[in-house]
């Protein structure tokens, strides 16, 4: 299974993060009622606004993600550790 992990300038907009930020709430309100398929279903709606959401992947299937690139390019590698751990 792959997922393009390609963010469009769009997606970083506060209206997107909010949308996301709304449907992860929604997602693990199901996920304490037992609802696992609908959950699952709202991950995905995720993955389709932010296709590189540790969250969401981690739901959907996904057991790993790729953060290296990030760490090495960072000016500021000990700050970009912290923003990993707060995911």
């Amino acid at each position: 299974m792959s997922v393009n992990t390609h963010i469009s300038p769009a997606n970083s907009n506060t209206a997107f993060r909010s949308k996301c930020l709304w449907l992860k709430f929604k997602a693990k309100t199901l996920l304490v009622f037992g609802l696992r398929a609908q959950a699952h279903d709202v991950f995905q709606e995720i993955l389709e606004i932010n296709p590189a959401d540790a969250l969401a992947l981690h739901q959907a299937g996904y057991h790993s993600v790729l953060v290296g690139e990030s760490l090495v390019t960072s000016e500021d590698p000990a700050g970009a550790v912290r923003a990993l751990r707060n995911l």
